[in-house]
């Protein structure tokens, strides 16, 4: 069978007839899904994609075009890969990205479900590029749409913790080239996070390095081998490895780096940095333990004391 799209039946198409029906088994018939009649043209081209109803311009229902017209994207399988493939189309960063479900911005009017499932890798340039099973279709109710954020511009050199619930406490992300990055841990310790907390308004005294994952997700590592001195403004003024450009740090055995900074009301105190004492013990042998960090002394958490 052959149409050019413009015949009114597909009697008008041209085609081949066949009396072999061992030539073509039943799995192999023929299916459409075709989309209401109120559905409007739009100059689009197959596989562009758009967000409707998010606030910003990298949030929203996903959309995608077919012959000139927009349909929703079934969220059923739909995951970070898929929306990082979306975010990566619309020009922003290709990870990070948060995948949303079930209408999640409350759009009304929706379009009809143009594409099922979708089986992205992540690493695709285009949402149409992954592979997609239309027979899900017919079991994706109405409101089960997809939905993205994606990760907006950020200002080169600036920093920011993520993954925990405490604001000073977190994974270091760094700015680079208009994108985030994380940092390797290896040779990570508590005098380059004194920079990273300065370089946030916090206090300089009593920072604490962190390691491993404090959060999972598929954020790239392009800083390594970090050496600050502990003078430095930012992060991007110590003594560092950097990727090139798009290239990530394969080499990272341990994990991200991390920080635990403390308030800026903190001033020096004096103290020599894992110097230990008493406090507040009636002899000079018990106490509560404090332990200088930094320049700071700070309690030590009972959990595991043993």
């Amino acid at each position: 069978l052959h149409c050019y799209g413009n015949e009114f039946s597909i009697w008008n198409c041209s085609y081949n007839i066949s009396d072999d029906s061992s030539s073509c088994a039943q799995s192999d018939d023929a299916a459409v899904f075709c989309m209401v009649n109120t559905t409007e043209y739009s100059n689009c081209s197959d596989g562009d994609v758009r967000l409707v109803g998010g606030e910003t311009e990298n949030e929203g229902n996903v959309q995608i075009c077919h012959r000139n017209a927009w349909g929703s994207v079934c969220d059923d399988s739909w995951d970070s890969s898929d929306s990082n493939v979306v975010c990566r189309q619309l020009g922003f960063q290709p990870y990070g990205s948060s995948r949303y479900y079930r209408n999640h911005f409350n759009t009304f009017n929706n379009p009809s479900f143009m594409y099922g499932r979708f089986y992205c890798y992540g690493t695709e340039n285009k949402l149409a590029d992954c592979s997609w099973n239309s027979y899900y279709l017919q079991y994706c109710s109405y409101y089960e749409i997809a939905g993205v954020h994606c990760e907006g511009d950020c200002t080169d050199g600036h920093v920011r913790l993520r993954g925990s619930y405490l604001k000073r406490l977190g994974r270091v992300e760094v700015c680079v080239n208009g994108t985030w990055t994380t940092i390797c841990d290896e040779n990570w310790d508590d005098v380059d996070a004194s920079v990273v907390c300065q370089q946030l308004e916090y206090s300089s005294y009593g920072a604490l390095a962190a390691y491993g994952s404090l959060i999972s997700d598929d954020y790239p590592t392009r800083i390594y081998g970090v050496n600050c001195t502990g003078n430095e403004e930012s992060i991007l003024n110590c003594p560092i490895h950097l990727t090139s450009k798009g290239v990530e740090y394969t080499e990272c055995a341990t994990g991200d780096a991390g920080v635990f900074c403390q308030e800026i009301i903190l001033n020096f105190q004096h103290c020599n940095h894992s110097d230990i004492r008493l406090v507040d013990g009636q002899l000079p042998t018990e106490g509560r333990v404090e332990v200088c960090v930094n320049g700071y002394w700070g309690t030590v958490c009972d959990d595991g004391w043993d």
